[in-house]
């Protein structure tokens, strides 16, 4: 199920780390593909996890070639903004130990990721990564490749 459907009203989108690091960092796509979801939040049912927060918060505070490492005060706004309008589901230890055993996929974050996108019925997963996801049995989007479309 890779290929990228059109988001409707009842979609329920798994949101990867990657995605909300470039958002806090200002990626242009990235922002705008999630203002855009945000918008439609009565619509649309989102999730991340509280893996993916924490990589978020472990990427904004380390330094890069290309960026400094961000305050934690905006570290902290972000996350915030995230809780308002994300879902955010924990990682249990039922969810590392299923991800572990898992065949599929060759980095075992993303083998938690699906799990937990599973495990609150995620068909979609939004993501930069589109590669990472492949192997497992969701929709795999990349923010400003896919189209909205309101029902009626």
């Amino acid at each position: 199920m890779t290929k990228s459907p059109i988001i409707v009203d009842a979609a329920r989108i798994y949101i990867d780390a990657n995605v909300l690091i470039n958002f806090c960092t200002g990626q242009t796509k990235d922002c705008a593909e999630l203002k855009n979801l945000f918008s439609h939040k009565p619509k649309s049912s989102l999730y991340t996890s509280n893996l993916a927060i924490v990589q978020t918060i472990a990427k904004l505070q380390t330094k890069t070639k290309n960026r400094d490492i961000m305050p934690q005060k905006d570290i902290i706004k972000y996350i915030n903004y995230f809780f308002a309008h994300i879902t955010v589901c924990e990682v249990s230890n039922t969810t590392l130990k299923k991800a572990l055993n898992m065949p599929a996929g060759d980095d075992l974050e993303d083998n938690v990721h699906f799990q937990i996108c599973k495990s609150v019925k995620c068909n979609t997963v939004l993501t930069n990564n589109r590669k990472d996801f492949l192997p497992f049995p969701v929709f795999v989007l990349v923010p400003g490749k896919f189209k909205y479309e309101k029902r009626n």
